[in-house]
């Protein structure tokens, strides 16, 4: 079966570097992309993401920065304390909500989501698990990348995922939560949607990874 998440990207030179593929299941998110440290080491794993300018501020920064505080000081002086931190905000480069960290700065043309349903592909509320959507997402992408690059981990085919696929259900099916609340239907399913941006639009491509039975 053809690999559901497409052909990777082809990234400009300047859009390579060098990510830790451990350093990324550490801080996963994710998605899971843009750690600080996670660009500063140096591996042989390459992911192609878009750097943001360098965070330091340079000395004309600073310069204009001061100008500007002692300006603002002496027109408001009863409004010291908030110059204070509008010109450290200024000096971080922290101008939300925009950011200049590689994190919030550089966006990928892809991502994913999963989702739970029963057997009649009704979705089911991971509250119900006592989880977040966000968290099962990393349960799934976990069992996933043990010993695989996350650049490959966008060709895997669904035989390929299934076995993690089933270990998350399996492991849903195990949670103390629901023993207060056990399930009515029979069967329990992941599905995955693969979410790629394209020549100005997004594309979805929705597959059922795994199911399970309900015991």
């Amino acid at each position: 079966m053809a690999p559901p998440f497409g052909a990777d990207r082809i990234p400009d030179a300047a859009d390579r570097i060098d990510v830790p593929e451990r350093n990324h299941q550490r801080h996963a998110l994710a998605d899971v992309l843009g750690c600080r440290q996670c660009f500063e080491a140096h591996t042989t794993t390459r992911y192609p993401v878009r750097v943001a300018a360098s965070t330091r501020p340079s000395l004309k920064r600073i310069c204009g920065s001061g100008v500007l505080y002692v300006i603002l000081c002496a027109a408001a002086p009863s409004l010291a304390v908030l110059w204070t931190f509008v010109l450290l905000n200024l000096l971080l480069r922290e101008n939300f909500p925009f950011s200049h960290f590689p994190m919030y700065a550089g966006l990928l043309d892809f991502t994913d989501y999963v989702y739970l349903t029963d057997e009649h592909d009704q979705p089911i509320a991971t509250r119900r698990f006592g989880l977040s959507a966000s968290t099962l997402k990393k349960l799934y992408h976990a069992r996933i990348r043990g010993g695989t690059s996350i650049a490959a981990l966008r060709k895997l085919s669904v035989e390929e995922l299934r076995p993690a696929g089933r270990e998350v259900l399996q492991s849903m099916l195990a949670r103390p939560r629901l023993r207060e609340r056990p399930l009515t239907c029979r069967r329990l399913r992941l599905h995955q949607v693969n979410l790629r941006y394209r020549g100005g639009s997004f594309d979805a491509e929705r597959f059922l990874v795994a199911e399970v039975p309900v015991c």
